[in-house]
């Protein structure tokens, strides 16, 4: 009995050492930097981390080597932050080490975002084969600034224009009117389709593997 209960504890000793090795072996093998955002909402930490490149660091990578990324790095946040409304931040950036890595430090404040003062999209002809674009823009009078929602607008029409046969296309105006002073933005933007192409006659050439009833199934227009 003495010597069941001695190898069942030598057992279990021996579990619980590779269980303690296999934990530290991970621990190391888990080190991974943090980058720490303080001040911004979701939506503006997102973004940023979004445009956040430390490229080619490791957790050894030395204190010098990382400020060296603390331009870049202001740059990026700025860029981020401009791009959905916010001019007007102020930040601050600092690696410092830890334990097992390093961490990057952003204090962000980022101040009163600029929002739309005005909305003004028009389509200079055929605008009814527009409607469902102008009908949903994603931009409102009133809305905090994107600029991506800004190059939807315009991207949008364009795609639309391609694919109703307005080939020759082109945004007479395409402006973006920032007024930091008031925090406002004003969006003007005229698109004119130009002429709209169509279809020509259809031939269809004799075939001795397709007949010209099976081709013509195929042609709708």
């Amino acid at each position: 009995m003495y010597l069941i209960a001695k190898s069942f504890y030598c057992r279990l000793a021996q579990i619980f050492l590779f269980i303690g090795l296999a934990t530290g072996a991970l621990a190391v093998f888990s080190q991974e930097p943090v980058i720490t955002i303080i001040g911004a909402d979701l939506a503006l930490e997102r973004n940023i981390r979004s445009h956040l490149d430390l490229g080619r660091v490791t957790c050894e990578t030395e204190l010098r080597r990382l400020n060296r990324n603390l331009p870049t790095i202001r740059q990026n946040t700025i860029r981020a932050s401009r791009a959905i409304g916010y001019y007007h931040l102020e930040l601050t950036a600092t690696f410092s080490r830890t334990e097992n890595c390093w961490e990057l430090h952003i204090q962000i404040d980022p101040g009163e975002p600029v929002h739309i003062s005005s909305l003004d999209v028009r389509v200079l002809s055929d605008d009814s084969l527009f409607a469902d674009v102008l009908e949903h823009l994603p931009l409102a009078s009133g809305d905090q600034l994107n600029h991506a929602s800004y190059e939807t607008i315009k991207s949008t029409l364009s795609s639309t224009a391609i694919e109703t046969g307005f080939f020759e296309a082109r945004f007479e105006t395409s402006q973006l009117l920032l007024d930091l002073q008031e925090n406002t933005a004003a969006v003007v933007i005229r698109f004119n389709p130009g002429p709209r192409f169509r279809f020509g006659t259809v031939e269809i050439e004799a075939s001795d593997v397709l007949s010209d009833e099976f081709v013509s199934r195929y042609i709708d227009f």
